[in-house]
């Protein structure tokens, strides 16, 4: 007790001892000890995945880069097109015999092309309102028009059934009326009665003529 400070009588025990002589941080580290290890973590997967070396480059040896020159080198080359080689282009290229000669050679008939069936109803239509138009502005152009048309109907070899029940047609105003109503329904089966009525008012009319 002789090495006790004098004023630090009174005070515990622990705090009346002088502190201990060194410098600090001077302490020496084991590092294969429980301490640096604990505080170090070196043992950690993690760290020793983190800390690892980067892979180190592996030269190739004359033998593998000759190999390597004749594997790129022997195999097909690599194209950024497709290459016109396939089974469909080579069977393009085949010759084939020339067809046979015709003996008439010429371009199909009008009548031979398929038409657009679809138009009818559309095309007789209009087909009505013309005529129709025509009797109203000049009823006196009727036998004019039942010429016209019986003209075209011949030339294209179109046939009509003119019924019976037109001869029943009193006058004019009849038969504009019988017209406006069969043009209310715009077909082919209704062109040929529209056409028989007016090939039948023109016979009662003028006797029989074109048909």
């Amino acid at each position: 007790m002789a090495d006790q400070d004098p004023s630090s009588r009174g005070l515990l025990w622990m705090f009346r001892r002088a502190p201990a002589d060194g410098e600090a941080g001077s302490a020496s580290l084991d590092p294969s000890g429980s301490l640096y290890t604990l505080f170090k973590n070196t043992r950690n997967p993690f760290l020793k995945r983190a800390i690892a070396p980067g892979p180190q480059a592996t030269g190739r040896s004359a033998g593998e880069l000759a190999l390597l020159v004749r594997f790129l080198g022997d195999g097909q080359p690599y194209v950024a097109a497709p290459v016109n080689r396939a089974d469909p282009y080579r069977r393009r290229q085949l010759r084939h015999a020339a067809p046979p000669p015709v003996r008439n050679p010429r371009f199909q008939e009008p009548a031979g092309l398929p038409g657009e069936a679809q138009r009818l109803p559309l095309l007789v239509d209009d087909f009505f309102r013309s005529v129709l138009d025509r009797l109203r502005a000049d009823p006196q152009s009727f036998d004019d028009a039942v010429q016209d048309l019986a003209a075209r109907l011949q030339e294209h070899g179109i046939t009509l059934r003119i019924y019976a029940a037109y001869q029943s047609l009193e006058d004019w105003d009849d038969l504009m009326e019988t017209l406006e109503e069969i043009a209310r329904f715009p077909s082919v089966e209704t062109f040929d009665l529209f056409c028989g009525a007016l090939l039948a008012y023109h016979d009662l009319v003028y006797g029989p003529g074109p048909q």
